[in-house]
C-alpha cells in the first residue's frame, strides 16, 4: 500500500532565527500588539510553559493551570511550549508580537492545490494528498506564511514522501549541531529519541521542527537532558 496509513487531520511538529517561519500550523495561534497582554484557555493538566525565543512574550499559569496570561514583550515570532513530563508530551502554540495586532495571514491557496490532490471542502482550509515533492514545497511556501491552527487542515501523506521528509529532518538536525537525536514516525506520533544537553537545546530542537515540518505530528518525547542526569 503506496500511500501512508498515517492520516496527519488538521496539522498540530538551528539555531535562533530573528524571524523564524512557521512550516506547519500549531494547535493555536497567539496575536500580540507589543505590551498587550491576554488571558487565554489552555489544556489542563501538569503542563510546563516556555516561550521560545526567551524574552518574546511573558507567560505565566492563572486559575489552576486552565488558564494562561500572555503578554507581548518584543516583535516577532516564535513559540509557546507547552511540555508534559509526566505524559512524555510537547504541545506547540504559534505566537506573534507586532507594533499593533497582526492580523491573520491566509494566503492563497492556489498553488497548493496545482500541485496536490486536494478536495473541496467548507470545514478545512486544505484538505489534502501528498504524493510528491512538489506538493509538499507547495505545502511549505504556503504554510511558511499561513496563520493556520492545527484543526484547518487535513493532509494524508504517501510512504515515500514521509521517508524523504525524515531523511531531510535528520541532516538539518545533523547540521544545527542536533546530530544526537533521532527521529521515527510511530502510527500519528513523531518519536523523538536521544540525547541532548538541556531543556533550552529541546526548545531549539521543537523550533526546528516547527519550521520544516510540514504535516501535523503528535509528539512524544523520549530525549534524555544530560543535566538532569547530574543532579
Amino acid at each position: 500500500m503506496n500511500r501512508a496509513l498515517l492520516i496527519l487531520c488538521g496539522l498540530l511538529v538551528g539555531s535562533m532565527w530573528a524571524s523564524p517561519s512557521m512550516a506547519r500550523p500549531a494547535d493555536e495561534v497567539v496575536l500580540l500588539a507589543l505590551g498587550e497582554d491576554r488571558i487565554l484557555p489552555t489544556m489542563s493538566g501538569d503542563w510546563q510553559i516556555h516561550v521560545f525565543p526567551a524574552g518574546l512574550a511573558e507567560v505565566r499559569v492563572l486559575r489552576q493551570a486552565t488558564e494562561i496570561f500572555v503578554k507581548g514583550l518584543a516583535e516577532g515570532e516564535g513559540l509557546l511550549i507547552f511540555s508534559n513530563p509526566r505524559l512524555k508530551s510537547s504541545i506547540l502554540w504559534s505566537l506573534r508580537v507586532g507594533k499593533e495586532r497582526p492580523t491573520l495571514r491566509k494566503p492563497d491557496r492556489l498553488p497548493v492545490r496545482r500541485a496536490c490532490l486536494c478536495e473541496t471542502d467548507k470545514k478545512l482550509w486544505l484538505n489534502c494528498q501528498v504524493k510528491n515533492q512538489a506538493c509538499l514545497e507547495a505545502l511549505q511556501s504556503h504554510l511558511s506564511v499561513a496563520d493556520l491552527k492545527a484543526r484547518d487542515i487535513q493532509l494524508i501523506f504517501d510512504m515515500e514522501v514521509l521517508r524523504q521528509q525524515l531523511q531531510r529532518l535528520q541532516k538539518i538536525l545533523k547540521d544545527e549541531g542536533l546530530g544526537g537525536v533521532e527521529l521515527a514516525f510511530l502510527g500519528g506520533t513523531l518519536v523523538l529519541d536521544g540525547v541532548l544537553r538541556d531543556e533550552d537545546a529541546y526548545h531549539r530542537l521543537l523550533a526546528l521542527l516547527n519550521r520544516y515540518l510540514v504535516g501535523r505530528m503528535n509528539i512524544s518525547d523520549r530525549i534524555k537532558r544530560l543535566d538532569a542526569s547530574k543532579k
